[in-house]
């Protein structure tokens, strides 16, 4: 039994490796004639960092209701040294004969994040002036009933601010990419995107510094839509019918772009809050969108599945999940 709780599944000095079992896996899917790719955290990947060096490489983040800075959840990707170290990660990573990678939805900075002395600096050799919070956020108020503060309105400099933390989110991705390419030149790398940088890009970009159209003009292979209807529904306050209508015009909108073969879409199989089975009739409807979405572009949309339990979920997936005329034997 490993000695650490957290960390990761191949050999490092980075970090605690719970089990060195990447090497494995990867063969045993090799042989069955599948790829393996590493879905690969990044801003979340402080396994084992204590003390000093946790702080110093701690994100930081703005409360909007004390108007504190105060330490928040991960590292911060504007320290060069955390990047520094996640490359020998990822470096250590491509040790193994992976097909590719998938960043961790980690990859993303939220609204009140990015305000550590790293990002500041940065901000201020670029823009010429000090990153200040209040120049940022107005009307911020407290939802009645609630404890949560919200923003009234973004100001101008706010959506720099977040253009320019998108950038810097994709800089840190081609690095890490590039490393593992520099091991593994066939690798593909693929990138995960929140819901709402495809159904919201405004939103997508505000809330999450994230912008799929600026991540065409990069060095990635695909983008991972997590386009989870039950989540989505929830906090959307949709009806599933509603969701479905939302996930084919998300479709529509990605498949009729640029770079329409590099889209997939991850689709919910089962229920976040008590782990049960999405049933089919769900998952029909869902598939039957995204296919929609894309219909008269010419292209076959790429599916998955999340999370996969094994045989009784494949046992489960539709026809429609696998195209029209697609002929599935389960076993």
């Amino acid at each position: 039994a490993s000695k650490h709780a957290t960390g990761v599944y191949f050999r490092t000095s980075q970090v605690p490796v719970v089990a060195d079992v990447l090497g494995r896996v990867t063969k045993l899917a090799h042989g069955r004639g599948l790829k393996l790719y590493a879905w690969m955290t990044s801003r979340y990947a402080d396994y084992g960092l204590t003390g000093e060096r946790a702080a110093r490489w701690s994100e930081r983040v703005y409360d909007l209701e004390t108007g504190a800075v105060l330490e928040g959840k991960g590292l911060d990707l504007f320290n060069d040294r955390v990047v520094d170290h996640l490359a020998a990660l990822y470096a250590d990573l491509a040790n193994y004969p992976i097909d590719g990678v998938l960043f961790q939805d980690d990859l993303v900075s939220r609204h009140t994040d990015g305000f550590s002395a790293a990002a500041a600096r940065a901000y201020e050799q670029r823009f010429g002036k000090s990153l200040e919070p209040l120049d940022l956020y107005e009307n911020v108020y407290q939802k009645e009933g609630t404890a949560k503060f919200y923003v009234g309105r973004y100001t101008d400099e706010f959506w720099q601010w977040v253009r320019w933390k998108n950038e810097r989110l994709l800089d840190v991705a081609e690095r890490l990419g590039g490393v593992v390419r520099a091991r593994r030149p066939e690798a593909k790398i693929a990138v995960n995107f929140m819901y709402e940088a495809a159904s919201s890009p405004r939103n997508g970009l505000a809330w999450l510094s994230q912008s799929i159209s600026a991540a065409h003009a990069r060095n990635f292979d695909y983008y991972a839509i997590m386009a989870y209807h039950r989540q989505i529904a929830d906090e959307l306050g949709l009806s599933i019918e509603q969701t479905a209508t939302l996930i084919e015009r998300m479709s529509r909108s990605l498949y009729a772009g640029a770079h329409p073969l590099r889209a997939m879409f991850k689709l919910q199989i089962r229920d976040w809050n008590d782990k049960s089975p999405v049933s089919a009739e769900e998952l029909d409807l869902m598939a039957k969108a995204v296919r929609e979405g894309a219909r008269g572009t010419g292209v076959t949309p790429n599916l998955a599945i999340i999370p996969y339990r094994g045989a009784e979920d494949l046992a489960r997936l539709p026809k429609s999940f696998f195209g029209e005329g697609a002929s599935v034997t389960r076993r």
